[in-house]
């Protein structure tokens, strides 16, 4: 039996990009201490990039990184982009929370579909293209196929092409962004996995050096607008989802992989799931509900981060979100007000608190709609709904759309699931 830790006598730091102060926000009570830091240094810095996680009496907004790290007992990694650093970290004794370098099967795609075909896992057609010039001329004569960036989402998150005329405006606008490097950028194509019965859903919750936790939170995403599930034993996930997992377990002990990770899963038939999008982070959503559903994450992570696996004590059932989206956000600072009962439930994005208000900061580098979420729990999947929907009619803000009705719209991928023996 393990044995519980005092948290209350550690300090910890999270470190990431600035998507997730609500991490640090949720754990930082369990902790003496918790600083919070996401990188603003550049030849000429901004402000709003330093923000990110000030004003809060639960955590401490740092500027320079590594003070906070020398006073720390443990390390959060919830996104990637630090895989060296946390090795680094790792050998000087630090225990990590993070997925080290096993983030490269989120990062490097090309090297994740080799990895996948080495396993034993399905693998879909795609092909690796160098230039935009290139792009053009595969996208003219192949139509209906996923267009995607290895690591750099910043210049072109994920996108759809049904055929090449209907998409040209778009690659026209990546084509002149890229500039100079347009001819040298490497795009993965996949083909759509598509057919009448094919749904998606994955694992979402955590593994620790290719061990996995007894539960999990599982559902189904409605891609950008939301997520409807519930918790789940391990051992009822279907062997189609299961699968993926057990073949990966490898790769995750070698590479000492200790966090969050959610599987995106097309599923064709009861034996075959094809693996679209490994996310070695927390993804967004649904971690927006797990950071709540369950509530002994700062012993997961310290446990975890020691190489232990603690088992996640289930709060509610089920959960469901909604995200906040907002095109003001995406260039202008964004106030947004909600009572203290509904805090919990409120996750955002690049978020800050001046004079007592809490505000969405804009960021030069980011032109995402999606500013944040909000979620509701409950005993049964009515319940989570209706407590999102009273959370969600709390919150005031300029220009937001909040997106309930993905819930209706999830409800056509769990109905069809059920061929699966997948029960939402």
């Amino acid at each position: 039996m393990q044995t519980m830790t005092d948290l209350s006598t550690k300090v910890v730091t999270v470190i990431d990009c600035g998507i997730f102060p609500d991490v640090a926000l949720t754990i930082a009570p369990a902790f003496k201490q918790c600083f919070y830091f996401s990188p603003w240094q550049s030849a000429f810095p901004s402000s709003s990039k330093i923000l990110p996680g000030d004003g809060f009496d639960e955590m401490e907004r740092v500027k320079w990184k590594w003070k906070a790290v020398a006073k720390s007992d443990l390390i959060i990694f919830p996104d990637v982009y630090f895989g060296d650093e946390q090795e680094f970290l790792a050998k000087m004794g630090i225990p990590i929370w993070g997925a080290r370098r096993g983030e490269m099967l989120e990062l490097n795609r090309a090297g994740a579909k080799e990895l996948m075909k080495e396993v034993g896992l399905p693998v879909g057609r795609y092909e690796v293209i160098h230039g935009v010039r290139k792009l053009r001329d595969y996208l003219k004569s192949n139509e209906n196929v996923w267009v995607k960036l290895s690591c750099n989402r910043g210049d072109a998150e994920t996108f759809h092409s049904p055929r090449y005329d209907l998409i040209k405006p778009r690659i026209d606008d990546i084509e002149h962004r890229l500039g100079a490097k347009a001819t040298i950028i490497e795009f993965v194509v996949e083909d759509s996995i598509d057919g009448e019965q094919t749904v998606e859903f994955g694992y979402d919750g955590f593994v620790i050096n290719g061990q996995w936790p007894v539960r999990s939170f599982f559902g189904v995403e409605r891609k950008d607008e939301g997520f409807k599930g519930r918790v789940i034993e391990y051992a009822d996930f279907p062997p189609v989802l299961k699968k993926p997992n057990e073949l990966l377990t490898p790769y995750f002990k070698e590479h000492n992989y200790r966090g969050f990770y959610s599987s995106e899963l097309r599923v064709t038939d009861q034996e075959t799931a094809f693996l679209i999008d490994p996310c070695c982070r927390a993804a967004s959503p649904p971690h927006e509900i797990y950071m709540e559903i369950f509530d002994n994450w700062p012993e997961i992570m310290w446990q975890g981060a020691h190489g232990e696996l603690a088992e996640p004590h289930t709060v509610k059932k089920y959960g469901v979100c909604a995200m906040i989206h907002s095109t003001w956000a995406t260039k202008n600072w964004l106030p947004i007000r909600y009572p203290d009962s509904v805090r919990p439930y409120v996750k955002l994005r690049y978020h800050c608190r001046i004079d007592g208000v809490d505000y969405f900061v804009p960021q030069p580098d980011s032109d995402l709609p999606e500013i944040g979420a909000v979620i509701g729990l409950g005993d049964t999947m009515e319940e989570a709904e209706d407590h999102l929907r009273e959370n969600a009619a709390q919150i005031q803000a300029y220009d937001i759309d909040i997106k309930l009705g993905c819930l209706e719209d999830a409800d056509e991928d769990i109905e069809k699931a059920k061929q699966y023996g997948i029960e939402v």
